[in-house]
């Protein structure tokens, strides 16, 4: 009882919260509801909105009780493609309004090549923007976590699968093959993004 600062008054028990609670960190929490003015199916996902019955679609937040609550969250401008602040209350940046070369501290592009800077697509974009003066400090990049490839304003970051002792044994589902002394290889494109080579990517 001591850790949810359990205490008698007149006659009922009350409960708050400890200084040292942790047993029940995850049961006490505080619920924020927002009503979206918007049906625009792509701010519905980027901030997970839900529908119920009869009524818009509503966005929520949660926050442990007591804790600093997160930023409000707020719908994408400039027709879904701007900067939006999430459920989690980070500010989202949209990869297609970053620029690679964009470092105050210099070329990270040069930097980077041939070293190891991590095993996720997460780190790898976070090693590659460190620093960067289009996504202020704090934000996180938006963008396709699924895709193959992160679009810039100013380039296109690549995730390709490398060859290894063991490529001739397993079919992956999108080769790349290495040619000329691997300072070529190929790469796979969707129908959707290739767009006949008119594509914005292409």
């Amino acid at each position: 009882l001591a850790l949810v600062d359990a205490s008698w008054i007149a006659g009922s028990l009350r409960i708050g919260r400890g200084d040292d609670d942790s047993a029940f960190r995850e049961d006490i929490s505080s619920l924020r509801v927002m009503f979206l003015d918007t049906e625009d199916s792509l701010v519905v996902r980027k901030l997970q909105a839900k529908r119920i019955v009869g009524a818009p679609f509503v966005v929520t937040q949660t926050w442990v009780t007591g804790e600093q609550p997160p930023n409000l969250p707020s719908v994408p401008a400039n027709d879904s493609n701007g900067p939006f602040t999430d459920i989690t209350g980070v500010l989202r940046v949209p990869s297609l309004l970053v620029r690679l070369r964009n470092n105050k501290k210099g070329d990270k592009i040069d930097e980077l090549v041939g070293q190891r800077v991590g095993k996720t697509k997460d780190q790898c974009i976070e090693a590659l923007l460190e620093d960067n003066m289009d996504v202020p400090k704090g934000a996180k990049l938006d963008y396709h976590k699924r895709a193959g490839y992160v679009e810039f304003e100013d380039g296109v970051a690549l995730f390709v699968n490398m060859p290894s002792a063991n490529s001739g044994t397993s079919r992956r589902g999108y080769p790349n093959k290495f040619l000329n002394e691997g300072k070529s290889m190929t790469w796979f494109l969707r129908e959707h993004e290739w767009k006949s080579g008119k594509s914005r990517l292409a």
